[in-house]
């Protein structure tokens, strides 16, 4: 059986996320003025993504579906969090309001 990746509605979805999930990415780094070739993204990006991965993961035994952009939301909310661990100044003026999200990504363990 040939199976055609683009048509497949899971792989349709999760492209549109990894698409937020990026846009957010570079909105935030912009935002703080960070260039997109910083050392530190690398570090940055790997504590994100498992802080995502938790938060993502929390909402779904909660019986909380994510949509695409809520996906993007929850990803800035994360890699808010990472940046400010190390010192990143973020103003609250730069990330999206949600308060559900939020208290996810506070329930993760870093």
């Amino acid at each position: 059986m040939t199976v055609d990746w683009g048509q497949d509605p899971s792989v349709r979805f999760m492209r549109r996320v990894f698409e937020r999930m990026e846009a957010t990415h570079k909105e935030l780094l912009e935002s703080v003025n960070i260039s997109p070739s910083d050392n530190r993204l690398r570090h940055w990006r790997e504590e994100t993504r498992n802080l995502f991965e938790q938060a993502w993961t929390a909402a779904a035994r909660q019986g909380l579906p994510i949509n695409e952009d809520e996906a993007g939301t929850l990803y800035a909310l994360c890699f808010a969090r990472t940046l400010r661990s190390d010192g990143v100044e973020i103003p609250d003026e730069a990330l999206p309001k949600n308060a559900a999200m939020s208290r996810w990504v506070q329930q993760v363990q870093s």
